[in-house]
């Protein structure tokens, strides 16, 4: 697997600028988006994914890169570390929405 420190030349250094330009203006439209999903339901349950999604562009921007099979091994990393995350995530979102019919049995109270 060849590294970008091997890698010296003008057009590889204009490559990575590029790289990260893009992903700099999708990483602002991907927030703008963001923003306005949490302005309808700021307790919308979909950070975890949200954050997956953002880790996935970015590992488009580094196979571009660094090639496939390295961007491969990245998403595998970030899948290990944040499995654990995304599971808690949702066990935390779940247990902090009412049961079903709560609602209407506290309107029913007063």
């Amino acid at each position: 697997m060849d590294s970008l420190s091997t890698v010296h030349s003008p057009s590889a250094y204009t490559g990575v600028a590029l790289v990260l330009l893009a992903l700099l203006l999708v990483g602002i439209g991907y927030a703008w988006l963001v923003r306005r999903l949490r302005r309808r339901a700021r307790n919308h349950g979909y950070t975890a994914f949200l954050v997956v999604v953002g880790n996935l562009l970015v590992a488009v921007g580094y196979a571009v890169l660094a090639g496939l099979e390295a961007a491969v091994l990245l998403l595998l990393c970030m899948a290990a570390a944040g499995a654990p995350m995304v599971v808690e995530y949702i066990d935390d979102h779940l247990a902090g929405l009412a049961p079903a019919g709560a609602e209407q049995e506290r309107r029913l109270d007063l």
